[in-house]
C-alpha cells in the first residue's frame, strides 16, 4: 500500500530532466523484466522500491542517499540530506527568478506564506533586484 502524503497540496507533478525520464524508464523496463521472470505483481507500480519489493520508508532514502555519498568521497561533515536537497533545490529556483508561486506549489506547501517564510532571505535579495527595476521602468515613462 502506498503510504498517505501529510496535505493534499503534497500530491502534485514534479518535472525532471528527459536525460532521467530516459534513466526511470529503462529502470521501469528492467524492474517489469525482474518482476515477470519472479511472477511478482507490482500493487503500487513504483519505481522506487527496495530490495524486499517494498516503497523504501524516509529512513533507507537516508542511507542510500548517504552510502552514495560516502561511494563518491564526499567526507561526512559536508554531506547533505534528503531535507537539504529539497531546500537548496527551492533556494537555487527562487535565486533563478523561478516565481515563488510555482516553487512553492512545487514543494507542496499549502500556501505561499510558508515559502516565503521559508525563503525570505533569497526575496530580500530579489526585492532590491526588483526596486532596481522599478526605479528603470519609471525613468523610462520620465522620458
Amino acid at each position: 500500500m502506498v503510504p498517505r502524503t501529510k496535505t493534499p497540496s503534497s500530491i502534485r507533478t514534479v518535472p525532471i530532466l528527459p536525460e532521467l525520464s530516459i534513466i526511470l524508464k529503462q529502470l521501469k523496463l528492467e524492474q517489469s523484466k525482474w518482476q515477470l521472470a519472479n511472477k511478482y505483481r507490482d500493487p503500487e507500480n513504483a519505481v522506487f522500491k527496495s530490495f524486499d519489493c517494498k516503497i523504501p520508508s524516509d529512513t533507507g532514502c537516508i542511507k542510500t542517499l548517504t552510502l552514495i555519498q560516502d561511494e563518491i568521497n564526499i567526507p561526512r561533515k559536508q554531506q547533505i540530506a534528503t531535507h537539504g536537497l529539497r531546500h537548496t533545490l527551492a533556494s537555487y529556483l527562487l535565486s533563478k527568478g523561478v516565481q515563488i508561486k510555482y516553487v512553492s506549489e512545487l514543494l507542496g506547501h499549502k500556501n505561499t506564506a510558508i515559502t516565503m517564510r521559508a525563503y525570505e532571505h533569497l526575496l530580500k535579495e530579489q526585492n532590491i533586484e526588483q526596486q532596481d527595476k522599478t526605479i528603470n521602468a519609471l525613468n523610462e515613462l520620465s522620458k
